[in-house]
């Protein structure tokens, strides 16, 4: 027997899944943003070989943050587990073999289409994972990656170790934002 009666009760569960998922990440309007990553989600699901909820959790990642709103990895993981009963989502995430949909042609063109057009927000949203490679100050490439988010770590911002009293490089992983002292340096 399947899940839904008709397509309807299909698209309305995730547009549902959605407005939830905003609700509890997106500060400032998260129906009009959950309506956004749905519209995103809609297109995406046609070429896109994620699952479909693994997937509007990536759109509602991608909008949010492409809209101001920081929405983190380990955030979306904990959301997921408070709404589909204790199932963990990790957004974002891709295996070695697969393309990111997100940076195909078609994933761009409708990641794109949902931001009007602005290629530099796109490459914001999606800076961690072009190219394989992370934007950063230095220019340098880092080679250590998030263990909660699996994304490659920017390095090239300094802060302040209170108990050496120095200042010293870190390594600040763009996805949730934890960061951590660059020991390549020292």
């Amino acid at each position: 027997m399947p899940r839904w009666e008709t397509y309807d009760d299909f698209m309305y569960e995730y547009m549902t899944l959605a407005h939830d998922i905003c609700k509890r990440c997106i500060i400032t309007d998260p129906i009009a943003i959950g309506n956004f990553a749905f519209d995103l989600w809609n297109h995406a699901k046609e070429f896109a070989s994620r699952s479909h909820t693994t997937l509007l959790f990536d759109c509602v990642y991608i909008v949010g943050n492409a809209t101001g709103n920081k929405v983190s990895i380990p955030l979306l993981q904990s959301i997921s587990s408070d709404l589909l009963d204790g199932r963990r989502i990790k957004a974002m995430a891709s295996y070695e073999k697969t393309d990111k949909w997100f940076l195909t042609p078609k994933g761009k063109q409708a990641i794109m289409e949902i931001l009007s057009g602005d290629e530099d927000l796109f490459n914001d949203v999606a800076s961690a994972w072009i190219d394989g490679k992370t934007v950063n100050m230095s220019g340098e490439q880092s080679d250590y990656w998030c263990e909660p988010c699996g994304v490659r770590s920017i390095s090239g911002q300094e802060r302040l170790d209170l108990i050496n009293e120095t200042t010293k490089p870190i390594l600040m992983c763009p996805g949730c934002k934890k960061w951590e002292w660059d020991e390549r340096s020292v």
